[in-house]
């Protein structure tokens, strides 16, 4: 994916010349960065996010806006820092992974597939035998594993491939969780929902019986469980795909993100803030669209491309998937100069 927000700056850029031809690199280069920017926090944030925690959650929540106009939150007062706990249990999604890596051509037909793990560090294997068109054609055709509190045996037990032969990862995450020294599950549990747990029972109905079980294999007591442990095996939010804990910290991060920066997208009053019309066009944005202009051989695409194509979400020609309005970003006044230098040449 980084390699098409690479693309897509040089892509805006482009298309802010042909409209502000007498704009100079440095503005050039600079307004298309903070295009990006924002067009990839309002994709992040707005389409693949709903997917696993849930829309009406994260707008109850803070995390979305309601509404298509400004959202002024800044809060001085609040930190702009990140917890540890935030990008740690961001390892839960080692549980939804595909192990292997599927290629399809242009018109959806598979061809081959490839362990993930081997390609850690190979980025040369893009070059070879057009593996860059299949797998950009795979990114939105080939789904996610399914989300059962397992994981890809490719993904726990060889997760560098060829750099290490065996790696559990599972267990190295578990590591993690003890070598920062976080605080029990139970503790962040009363964090999030302010219930104290002092015995296995108390877990009822956060957890399957049969899970709670294994965990009193495992454990001695209750309050030495580890917190990804926990959170492995939560039962889902309601209205999203993720366990409640971990919803919980990804939130409180992800609002803190929004209300501490002084230069979020969607306020109007940050500095060289964006124009109630340029924030329209942004809203606009999409994974789709994004690869549609600048991924290898994208001509048809489903419009929420993020879920595989199905009856709703059928695979459409690339003139049909919406797209920003660069014109939002019109100078009049080096159009107004560039004319008197056309007239007086």
């Amino acid at each position: 994916m980084a390699v098409w927000f690479w693309r897509h700056h040089n892509f805006i850029a482009e298309q802010l010349a042909k409209i502000n031809p007498c704009w100079d690199d440095n503005t050039l280069f600079n307004t298309a960065r903070d295009i990006n920017i924002a067009v990839a926090i309002q994709i992040y944030f707005y389409e693949l996010l709903p997917l696993f925690l849930g829309r009406d959650n994260l707008v109850r929540d803070g995390v979305l806006s309601s509404s298509f106009g400004y959202r002024d939150a800044y809060n001085p007062e609040i930190l702009p820092q990140v917890s540890l706990e935030y990008p740690f249990v961001l390892r839960w999604l080692h549980s939804v992974q595909e192990g292997t890596l599927k290629m399809y051509d242009t018109k959806g037909y598979y061809l081959k597939q490839y362990p993930i793990v081997n390609l850690t560090l190979r980025t040369g294997f893009f070059d070879v035998d057009n593996n860059i068109d299949y797998i950009t054609q795979g990114a939105f055709r080939q789904g996610s594993a399914n989300i059962d509190h397992t994981a890809d045996p490719d993904i726990v037990d060889i997760g560098l491939g060829p750099h290490q032969r065996a790696s559990d990862l599972m267990t190295n995450d578990i590591s993690k969780n003890r070598y920062f020294g976080f605080q029990p599950y139970v503790k962040y549990h009363e964090f999030c929902f302010g219930k104290t747990i002092k015995k296995w029972g108390d877990l009822e109905g956060v957890i399957d019986p049969e899970r709670i079980e294994i965990l009193r294999d495992l454990y001695e007591d209750v309050e030495d469980m580890d917190l990804l442990a926990g959170i492995w095996v939560e039962r889902r939010i309601k209205g999203g795909f993720v366990p409640p804990t971990f919803y919980c910290l990804v939130v409180e991060q992800l609002v803190r993100n929004i209300v501490s920066d002084r230069h979020w997208y969607e306020s109007s009053e940050r500095p060289n803030a964006f124009s109630l019309q340029q924030l329209f066009e942004i809203r606009k944005a999409s994974i789709a669209r994004i690869l549609c202009d600048v991924a290898d051989k994208v001509t048809e695409i489903q419009p929420q491309a993020f879920l595989r194509p199905h009856s709703r979400n059928r695979i459409s020609r690339c003139e049909n998937i919406p797209s920003i309005d660069f014109a939002a970003w019109k100078d009049f006044k080096c159009n107004e100069q560039y004319t008197w230098q056309l007239v007086n040449e």
